[in-house]
This record gives C-alpha cells, structure tokens and sequence, in this order.
C-alpha cells in the first residue's frame, strides 16, 4: 500500500484545513426539495480506489474519530459488562468502525458487529474488507430488524443527514435497541432548527450534502418522548460556520439508556440479542 498510505495519513496529521475545503450555506426545506442529505455515490473513481486502499489505523488520526473512541472508552467503559451482545452500527459508510473499535482497544470491540448503510457502493466494500461481519442495506428511518434486537446501537455523524426525518430516526433507534445509545458527531443549537447545504471538496472528489442542526430542547423532548435516558453529554471540539447564521455550531456526543417505563408505546425488552 506504501505511498497511497503515507499520502493519506500525512493529510489526516494535520487534518482538517488541508485535507479538505467545507462551504456551508443556510438553506429551507424547500431548497432541497427531495433530495437526499448524503449523496448515494462517490463522486470519482480515484476516490472508490482510494477509499478501497484505505486502511482503518490512518483514520486514527482523525481527531473526530479520536474523540468518539476517546468518549466511548471513558462513558462506556463504566458500564457493566459492556462488551456483550450485538452493536449496530447505523450508517456505517465502509464498516470501519469494526477495526477502528479493534484497534483502538474500545469496549466494544468484542460485541458481534452488525453494520446498516444506504450506499451500495459502501455496503459492497465492507462486505469485502470485513467479510465475517454482518452488512445490511437500509435507512435510518426504517430499520429492518425485530424490535430490542440490538443491545447497543451507535451512530456517528449520521442522523443530521436525514434532515426532517431526524424524529423518525430517534424512534427507530429506540425501537431497535434494548439497552445503551451511543450518538456522535451530531450538531445541535439553541437557535431554531434550522438546514445545511455544505459542499466537502477533498481526495475523494467534490460532493453536495444537506443536513439538520436541530435545537437542543426539541432534541432532548423527542428523546424523553421514545424513552431514552441520556447518561452522559458532551461538546466536541468540532466547531463549525454556516454562512447566514451567527457564530460558530458545535457538535455534540451522547451515551443514552434505553428507559421504556418513560415510553409505553414502544415494545419492552425481550430475549432478543444477549443482555449486558
């Protein structure tokens, strides 16, 4: 791999200005229109081959990817025999979460991995880099799994792609999941909820996403609405400037309990996936 290794890494040391160029702009709803929050291909062929060549230690040195192994490591590690059971990653892209959690010696790098992604493209590579773990084709908004399947479900920098959908997705994953909720990287305000339109130009080509910065009160009250119970919440250190709206967003992780007393509506748990 040699060159294609160090020309990526010596990018993510020093990360993120000179590896990739972002421009947001405040949109409406209408502005998107029916378009999707992240764009189901990869826009170049030079990034599918760099992407495939990719290797999981140099997305260490990512400092988002540092910070939720980092968060996970000092919340998760207190809680009782975390390493059990299944973990569904949702939006998974490639399935490098599965080494990353290895690597990085992460509780739960011992649970039997489930990854969910909408991109065929991705789905296809993780199932040749990974091939002893589970892929599936999905959305968020619609998982196809019993309800509490899942003992852990984690996200990272994925529900603010589904734009109005984002309470769908919180009910889905309360659905699907029996005991913990981890969420990272997810951008949240105490202005109104308002939407994104971020053009990312970087070694994998130009690409146009949308996505949602949601208010903190509307967040929390949909939260306690599907019965989950947040644990631990921290700010990142990833800060970011829209064009329209004054200073800077920060993004957010959260490590939540599955509390169904709190949500009579949704199943309880049953003997679905090992219990932790």
């Amino acid at each position: 791999m040699g060159e294609v290794f160090e020309k990526i890494i010596n990018l993510f040391r020093r990360q993120p200005s000179s590896w990739m160029w972002v421009e947001n702009k405040l949109v409406t709803l209408n502005e998107i229109g029916g378009k999707h929050g992240y764009p189901d291909k990869r826009k170049t062929a030079k990034g599918k081959r760099l992407l495939e060549k990719l290797d999981p230690k140099v997305l260490l040195y990512d400092e988002a990817i540092k910070e939720n192994v980092n968060f996970i490591k000092l919340t998760c590690g207190r809680l009782r025999a975390i390493s059990k059971g299944r973990l569904l990653d949702l939006g998974c892209g490639g399935g490098d979460y599965y080494q990353i959690f290895k690597l990085a010696k992460s509780p739960l790098s011992k649970m039997e991995y489930f990854g969910c992604e909408i991109n065929d493209a991705l789905i296809k590579t993780a199932r040749i880099r990974y091939p002893k773990t589970h892929f599936i084709k999905g959305y968020a908004q619609e998982i196809d799994c019993p309800a509490t399947y899942y003992d852990i479900v984690f996200s990272s920098g994925v529900i603010q792609y589904t734009l109005q959908d984002w309470v769908k997705v919180i009910k889905e994953i309360s659905r699907v999941c029996s005991r913990y909720v981890i969420i990272s990287r997810l951008p949240l305000t105490d202005k109104k909820t308002f939407y994104v339109k971020q053009t990312v130009t970087s070694i994998f080509g130009t690409e146009v996403r949308f996505f949602v910065v949601i208010n903190k009160a509307d967040f929390k009250k949909n939260l306690k609405k599907y019965g989950l119970e947040a644990m631990t919440t921290s700010k990142s250190k990833e800060t970011f400037g829209v064009e329209g709206i004054k200073g800077l967003i920060s993004s957010y992780q959260l490590l939540l309990k599955v509390n169904r007393s709190k949500d009579t509506s949704l199943p309880r748990p049953v003997a679905a996936g090992t219990n932790i």
